[in-house]
């Protein structure tokens, strides 16, 4: 059994997503956890722009925060054909082919961009090595948390296809680098995700779900400690405002799931507090709003409909906790 083994973290993202990728590497680097020897920053790019515009802002962040030259920076080109679906970008398809950007690692832990690390994170770290790492099994390519099961959340154009008896949550990841050389799944995957991309509804999770056989995805040590939440309307209401502020020092993790992002200004969910806080500590020594960029991207409003639902509720309770007083 290996007891000081090490992992390496990575968080991939494109333009539109830097400020929550930045904000997970400030979560994760606060942490001082010491089983995790590098964090891997994977860019999405197409050389536009904007993605000049965020190289910068990669650059500084690197520049204020990689004391101990713990920050891997690393650009890759997209260049498979745009999935669009939701508030997803590429860069989700990109998350399951980790270990062919990243060639070096034996074992990476891939976290979404906007994840906050929590202080039980080390010990599920530990939990992660022990369960999956320090096993009689090295044919596994991917380890996940297990979701629903597969045929009831696949499309139906997907349902009859075989899957693997295992539907991956995508959130957390685990990639043992040399299986998923020797058994070629980048092939496998790419050529699934070619052939099924207008098919696709929840992209990695089901084109993983595909592509990995029996034996090849394992299950994740699960745990309540994880928390996860969606912004919605039924939170702006006194009932539903469940923060304190021990919420994410006390747990693993802390996702914000869904298209509606705490750092769109248009969501008007209470609960955003949670991200804001965490964000204002990275801001306290590296503002993000200075950044045409970051402010664009905090702009951005995907779904109109749900942005005046969320309004017009929001003028409601105003008005209604207003006329109580008066």
């Amino acid at each position: 059994m290996i007891i000081n083994q090490t992992i390496a973290i990575s968080i991939i993202f494109d333009s539109s997503y830097i400020e929550p990728a930045l904000v997970s590497a400030y979560s994760i680097l606060n942490a001082n956890i010491i089983t995790i020897h590098k964090v891997h920053l994977i860019f999405l790019h197409d050389n536009s722009d904007e993605d000049v515009q965020a190289s910068i802002i990669i650059s500084t962040f690197v520049n204020k925060f990689d004391e101990g030259n713990l920050i891997s920076v690393i650009a890759v080109k997209n260049s498979l054909p745009k999935f669009n679906k939701f508030h997803f970008s590429n860069a989700i398809i990109y998350k399951a082919l980790i270990p062919s950007i990243i060639q070096h690692e034996k074992y990476i832990i891939n976290l979404d961009a906007g994840i906050l690390i929590g202080k039980k994170f080390a010990g599920y770290l530990q939990d992660v090595i022990i369960a999956c790492i320090n096993t009689e099994n090295s044919n596994w390519i991917i380890g996940a948390i297990s979701g629903p099961p597969p045929k009831e959340y696949m499309p139906d154009e997907l349902k009859d296809l075989p899957s693997n008896r295992i539907y991956p949550a995508g959130a957390i990841i685990l990639f043992n680098g040399e299986a998923f050389k020797i058994n070629k799944f980048y092939e496998r995957y790419v050529g699934n995700y070619l052939n099924l991309v207008s098919k696709l509804k929840y992209a990695e999770q089901e084109l993983m779900c595909l592509t990995l056989l029996e034996g090849e995805l394992i299950v994740l040590p699960d745990s309540n400690e994880m928390i996860y939440h969606h912004l919605s309307l039924d939170a702006m209401s006194d009932a539903d405002l469940w923060y304190n502020e021990t919420i994410v020092e006390n747990c693993i993790c802390f996702k914000i799931f869904g298209s509606l992002k705490p750092w769109h200004y248009c969501v008007l969910d209470p609960n955003k507090i949670v991200w804001l806080l965490a964000r204002a500590g990275l801001e306290s020594i590296m503002p993000l709003g200075i950044y045409p960029l970051i402010e664009k991207n905090r702009n951005f409003i995907l779904h109109p409909d749900f942005v005046s639902a969320f309004q017009r509720k929001y003028e409601i309770l105003l008005l209604s906790r207003f006329a109580m007083k008066y």
